[in-house]
C-alpha cells in the first residue's frame, strides 16, 4: 500500500528546496580580486583623475584591468585574477604616490537583487582561498647600517682576539673602514677579516672593505 502525504508537506519540501537553491545561487558569483584606493591626507581625494592615472600605469605595465569604479570609501580596481592583483599593487602605488593607500581587497559580485534578500556567497577560509599574502616593507638603509654596526663590533673582537693592533673601525657612507698604524698589522688584519666576514658583510653592502694605513 502506497503511503500518501498531505499536499502541504510536498509544498513545504518544494519551498525549502527553492530557498536552498536561492541562497546557494550567490556562490556562482565569486569575489573579484581588487585594489582598494584611499587617501592618507585631507588634501588628497580619489577621483576620476586618480583612477585614470592608475589605469595608465597598469596599461603601461601590461596588466589587464577588469573594471575601475569610484565608491564611498574611495576607489576600486577590479582584476580577473589574484596574480594580476598582486602584480598591480606596486605599479599603482608607485603611480599614485605617498598621498594614497593601495590595499588588497576582495569585492563581491553578487547581483543586487540577491544581496537585498540577504543572500551572499559562502565565506571561505584561508586554506580554501589559497593562503594569505603578507607584504613587508623593509627600511633598507637602516638595516644595512645596523648590520654594519654589528659587523664593526665583531671585527674589533676578532682583531683583539688575534692581537692585531688597529687604530679605528669606522662606518661612513655605507663603507666599513679599518685603519692601522703599521702596514704589517694592516696586511695581517686584511687576511683575517676577509676570512671571517667575506660571506656576511660583503654580499650585504656589495663593496670591498677599505683597509687604510694612516
Amino acid at each position: 500500500m502506497l503511503n500518501k502525504y498531505p499536499l502541504w508537506k510536498y509544498l513545504l519540501i518544494l519551498l525549502v528546496l527553492a530557498l536552498g537553491l536561492l541562497y546557494a545561487f550567490p556562490n556562482l558569483y565569486p569575489d573579484d580580486p581588487a585594489l582598494q584606493l584611499s587617501t592618507q591626507k585631507a588634501t588628497a581625494v580619489v577621483d576620476e583623475q586618480t583612477l585614470l592615472r592608475a589605469k595608465n600605469a597598469l596599461a603601461n605595465a601590461n596588466i589587464e584591468l577588469k573594471e575601475a569604479e569610484l565608491t564611498s570609501a574611495g576607489g576600486t580596481l577590479r582584476f580577473n585574477s589574484g596574480e594580476d592583483q598582486l602584480a598591480a599593487k606596486p605599479v599603482v602605488a608607485a603611480a599614485l604616490g605617498d598621498d594614497f593607500v593601495t590595499a588588497l581587497n576582495l569585492v563581491p559580485t553578487t547581483p543586487e537583487w540577491l544581496s537585498s534578500l540577504g543572500a551572499g556567497p559562502a565565506k571561505l577560509g584561508l586554506d580554501l582561498r589559497g593562503g594569505v599574502h603578507f607584504l613587508l616593507e623593509v627600511d633598507t638603509p637602516a638595516a644595512l647600517k645596523q648590520r654594519l654596526e654589528v659587523s664593526a663590533s665583531e671585527m674589533k673582537a676578532v682583531l683583539r682576539k688575534d692581537r692585531v693592533r688597529y687604530r679605528s673601525v669606522d662606518i661612513e657612507d655605507g663603507v666599513l673602514s679599518v685603519r692601522f698604524l703599521q702596514s704589517g698589522d694592516m696586511a695581517s688584519a686584511e687576511v683575517l677579516l676577509k676570512k671571517n666576514f667575506l660571506n656576511t658583510v660583503m654580499p650585504l653592502v656589495k663593496r670591498l672593505m677599505s683597509f687604510i694605513w694612516t
